[in-house]
């Protein structure tokens, strides 16, 4: 079976297209800290590969011999955090100041080589236009990316015909499908949106400010989201997720209920 661009859950080099997540990381700095047995955080916004490197990580540990690493997911604990949430919130901020993050420098390179591998295994081309179109609308967010060419070459008229390439229009289609849906991934940002932390910066943005009047605890909480770029001046991370927002406020407006300042058109 043809790999396929992955969208939910760990990455696997047997199945999904993937750009090798030990690359992004600084092997040496990671071997240090552990043979000195000190914590770490690998700390990215929603869904970028965090969990494809945590296994990776395990793998190599393991295979050196002198370890035995063990991944667990202890997401589930997250329902009895209350008594303890806004300890666990001042650490976490902390924590996430020292955190090494992923540059954009690397998004802007990962993104292409990632359609390639399709292009490669199938022989299905991106025309000039598709490809900046991906780059335009996403600006390299993972998962957007795999969305997108999930979306693109495995669904609707594309997914039984390799021969032809995939063109603008293909991508543009596929990003209103996206947007559409709201799938788990955007679903999950608009959710965010009820804080009023992420309230006070996104909703200048979206009515053409540049939401500095917002706390810079605010500003970094919001970049750590995802949701805006880090670099000035400050906007929307990409254009999806400034349109899906924008519809969320119409949504509200459309159902009676306070639209505050978002910006909705028709």
């Amino acid at each position: 079976m043809t790999r396929f661009f992955n969208t939910s859950g760990p990455v696997v080099a047997e199945d999904h297209y993937q750009i090798p997540p030990l690359t992004r990381l600084d092997i040496a700095e990671f071997r240090q800290l552990v043979a000195r047995k000190r914590y770490f955080v690998l700390h990215a916004p929603r869904q970028p590969g965090k969990t494809s490197a945590l296994l990776a990580l395990e793998d190599l540990l393991n295979a050196d011999g002198a370890y035995r690493c063990v991944y667990v997911n202890v997401e589930a604990g997250q329902a009895m955090r209350e008594d303890v949430r806004a300890a666990t919130e001042v650490i976490l901020s902390q924590m996430a100041r020292q955190a090494r993050r992923t540059g954009d420098e690397y998004l802007s390179e990962a993104w292409g080589a990632l359609l390639g591998q399709h292009t490669s295994e199938t022989g299905q081309a991106f025309t000039d236009g598709a490809l900046e179109a991906v780059w335009s609308q996403t600006l390299g967010q993972p998962w957007l990316v795999n969305a997108l060419a999930f979306e693109t070459c495995f669904r609707g008229v594309l997914s039984d015909d390799r021969a032809r390439p995939v063109a603008e229009a293909d991508v543009l289609e596929a990003r209103e499908q996206l947007i559409r849906r709201r799938d788990t991934h955007l679903d999950q940002l608009t959710d965010k949106l009820k804080e009023e932390r992420v309230r006070r910066v996104i909703e200048p943005i979206l009515v053409g400010g540049d939401g500095m009047e917002s706390t810079a605890d605010d500003i970094e909480y919001v970049q750590d989201l995802g949701l805006i770029a880090r670099d000035p001046p400050m906007r929307m991370a990409n254009p999806i997720y400034a349109e899906v927002v924008r519809l969320e406020g119409c949504d509200r407006q459309n159902h009676g209920l306070p639209p505050s300042r978002f910006f909705c058109h028709n």
